[in-house]
């Protein structure tokens, strides 16, 4: 009801991958400027890609298995559960 108000597209037929590229896509637009992109792209399996150069760097695209994008286990995890090994950077 609320994208009909707006002018939006319907989206009550879309399934599949289409459903989920508008999901991704939604959810990039509602949380804009707050860093969640590059998290729902590798949850995701999919690469983070910067088509712009900004202070620090130029152009790029990371992929989801790209071994930087792996997060340190914190040592108290470890220590509580002995199965786990630490994340290879």
């Amino acid at each position: 009801m609320i994208r009909r108000r707006a002018g939006v597209g319907d989206t009550s037929n879309i399934t599949g991958q289409p459903l989920f590229n508008e999901i991704l896509k939604q959810r990039r637009l509602e949380l804009m400027f707050e860093g969640h992109s590059s998290y729902d792209c590798f949850r995701n399996g999919l690469p983070m890609v910067r088509t712009y150069a900004s202070g620090s760097s130029g152009a790029m695209t990371v992929q989801a298995t790209d071994p930087k994008v792996l997060m340190r286990i914190s040592a108290d995890e470890i220590i509580g559960n002995p199965n786990l090994t630490q994340n290879e950077q």
